[in-house]
């Protein structure tokens, strides 16, 4: 793995897991077709080593990732302009793994559920319901985090100045 560049916005692996866990939505990027990049946001949760997502039961992302696993999730949790500093103070996290549909049904219903928990407020037998009515047309995967790397610039909401990419160099 390539050493970050400004390794003193390098965040720990609890602030890296927080950023993911925080963020709204990750980028996923996947590589099918002979190669040709791909990337689309996705509604995410992170649960132990892993990170789940749904989607429709079939896609050019689903495609992909049969073709070839590897994925990066890229997350950002914060991301607050400083237009008289012509800079960014943000939170991002880049997540790398391998990425498989699940099939196993208790393991598609936690995921759901887990994702549902992330994004509503619905009590569990509500959320519950809407899930088993949609189960038929819905697909989760596992992202098998092989690395998690999170970089935070300009520090807490009050401070900070420097680069404006969220990437490892």
């Amino acid at each position: 793995m390539r050493e970050m560049r400004r390794k003193g916005e390098r965040a720990t692996q609890e602030e890296a897991r927080r950023i993911v866990e925080e963020s709204e939505y990750g980028f996923l990027a996947t590589a099918g077709n002979g190669g040709l990049p791909y990337g689309v946001p996705v509604s995410h949760v992170l649960h132990g080593q892993a990170v789940y997502f749904h989607c429709a039961v079939e896609g050019r992302k689903l495609d992909n990732i049969r073709e070839n696993s590897a994925v990066c999730l890229t997350c950002v949790s914060r991301a607050e302009p400083l237009p008289e500093q012509y800079d960014v103070r943000y939170a991002c996290a880049v997540v790398e793994g391998r990425a498989a549909l699940v099939e196993d049904e208790a393991e598609v219903l936690e995921a759901l559920l887990l994702i549902g928990r992330h994004y509503t407020q619905h009590d569990e037998a509500a959320l519950d319901a809407y899930i088993r009515t949609r189960l038929h047309r819905t697909f989760v995967c596992r992202i098998d985090i092989e690395t998690i790397t999170g970089k935070i610039h300009g520090g807490a909401p009050s401070g900070g100045s420097g680069s404006t990419a969220c990437h490892q160099s």
